[in-house]
């Protein structure tokens, strides 16, 4: 098994990924409303739409400790970064307003569903130096804020709308290749 500094090095790089999909969406919504949403109306879908990411990235956090404090023991960490890779990735591509809606809604989910287990397995894996642990588990979702969405922004300009369905492979390759770190994370840290 991994010592716990490897762990929280680990669920702090997909702290980072994770919020690099969240704050991917102000850079992603204007290609979406440019192609689906009526001229006149584009205002209020962007407010609408933005909203929809707020409140389920937010209150969903909220549901999501709920859960994980009665006990649920479901691996919130792999569903989060699964979803949340996903549903903002194919966001590019919603083909209509509904689906964009959709798949706002599924992407902010899955942030939602990352951050309460995360952010207690992080201060657990700290052990002594839970201020410092939190610390760097935070600075890794500040830095996913910062280069996610320029990294995003630099590929559009290379392939246009072509890069946003590959985006979800780097989370989901890292969901797959730390699952079993991350189900152990949740059983021995978390769910206990």
């Amino acid at each position: 098994p991994a010592s716990l500094r490897t762990q929280l090095i680990w669920l702090t790089l997909t702290h980072g990924v994770v919020d690099a999909y969240a704050l991917s969406v102000p850079f992603i919504l204007p290609i979406i409303l440019d192609r689906v949403a009526p001229e006149n109306y584009r205002a209020f879908y962007a407010g609408a739409l933005a909203a929809t990411v707020a409140a389920s990235t937010s209150i969903g956090q909220v549901g999501f400790a709920w859960l994980a404090d009665r006990d649920v023991k479901a691996p919130f960490l792999l569903i989060g970064i699964a979803t949340a890779a996903v549903g903002m990735s194919l966001l590019g591509l919603a083909p209509n307003l509904p689906t964009a809606f959709l798949l706002m809604l599924v992407g902010g989910l899955g942030v939602a569903a990352f951050h309460p287990q995360s952010a207690v397995a992080a201060s657990r894996l700290s052990q002594g130096s839970r201020g410092l642990g939190m610390s760097v588990f935070i600075v890794g979702g500040n830095l996913g804020q910062a280069i996610g969405p320029l990294i995003l922004i630099l590929a559009y300009a290379a392939w246009s709308t072509a890069v946003f369905a590959p985006a979800m492979v780097v989370g989901l390759v890292l969901c797959v290749a730390l699952g079993r770190m991350y189900i152990g994370i949740a059983r021995e840290n978390i769910v206990q």
